[in-house]
C-alpha cells in the first residue's frame, strides 16, 4: 500500500497526504530526536520528585486513561483508512510517539523536568490536528464510502481535543513546578542553613518547668 492513495484533493495546501505523511508525525519525530538528551539528563540530573495533592494525583490517572483513549483513536482512524485503501501516511509513527508519551508521563511523577519535552510535544501536535481538522472539513461528508469525510472530521476532532486537554493538563503542571521551585527559592534566601541541612526543620523542643515541691 502506498502512503497515500485514492484521496480527495482538495483545493489549497497543504493536502491531507502531506498531513499525514509530514505534520502530524512530526512531534513525534522531534520528541524521537531528543530521546537521547532526555536519557542523558535522566542519568546525570535527577531533580527533586513531585509532591502531588490529592487533586494532581486524580489528574494524572484521568491523563493516563485519556491518553489510551488517544491511542485507540489514533489505531482506529488507520484502521479505517486502510479499510478504505486511503492510505496510512506515516501516522503509525504517531502512535508510537503516543506510547513513548506514555513512559514519560509514568517517569515525570520522578523527574519534574519531564513536564518540559511533553508540553513541547502536545503543543505541536494540537497546532498541526487543528490544521488537519479545518481540512479535512472541507471533504465531502458522504465519500468515501468507508471512511466518509464527516467521520474523519469527527475522529480528529476527538483527538485535536484530547490533545488539547494534554497541553491544558502539561501547562498546569508546569505552573505547579514553576511555584513550588519558586517556594523552595525564598525559602533558602530566607533561610539559607536548609540547603546544607544546618538550619533544623523544627524548632528544638523546650523541657517544660516544673515548680519546685
Amino acid at each position: 500500500m502506498t502512503l497515500c492513495s485514492n484521496r480527495v484533493p482538495l483545493a489549497g495546501s497543504p493536502s491531507t497526504c502531506t498531513i499525514d505523511t509530514v505534520l502530524i508525525p512530526l512531534p513525534t519525530w522531534l520528541l524521537l530526536a531528543a530521546l537521547p538528551l532526555v536519557f542523558i539528563l535522566l542519568r546525570s540530573r535527577r531533580s527533586p520528585p513531585l509532591i502531588r495533592t490529592s487533586l494532581q494525583k486524580t489528574i494524572w490517572v484521568i491523563y493516563l486513561v485519556l491518553l489510551v483513549a488517544d491511542i485507540a483513536m489514533s489505531v482506529l482512524e488507520m484502521a479505517r483508512l486502510g479499510v478504505a485503501k486511503l492510505g496510512l501516511g506515516l501516522l503509525p509513527f504517531n502512535t508510537i510517539g503516543l506510547i513513548i508519551v506514555i513512559v514519560m508521563v509514568g517517569c515525570r511523577g520522578k523527574v519534574s523536568w519531564m513536564l518540559f519535552p511533553l508540553g513541547f510535544f502536545w503543543l505541536l501536535l494540537v497546532a498541526f490536528e487543528a490544521v488537519k481538522v479545518s481540512r479535512l472539513s472541507l471533504l465531502p461528508s458522504k465519500t468515501p464510502t468507508q471512511y466518509p469525510g464527516s467521520d474523519q472530521v469527527l475522529d480528529n476532532a476527538v483527538m485535536l481535543a484530547l490533545a488539547t486537554i494534554f497541553s491544558v493538563l502539561d501547562t498546569y503542571e508546569i505552573i505547579v513546578l514553576w511555584r513550588s521551585r519558586r517556594r523552595s527559592h525564598d525559602a533558602l534566601v530566607i533561610h539559607p542553613g536548609l540547603s546544607d541541612g544546618s538550619l533544623p526543620l523544627r524548632a528544638p523542643s523546650v523541657p517544660s518547668y516544673e515548680a519546685p515541691k
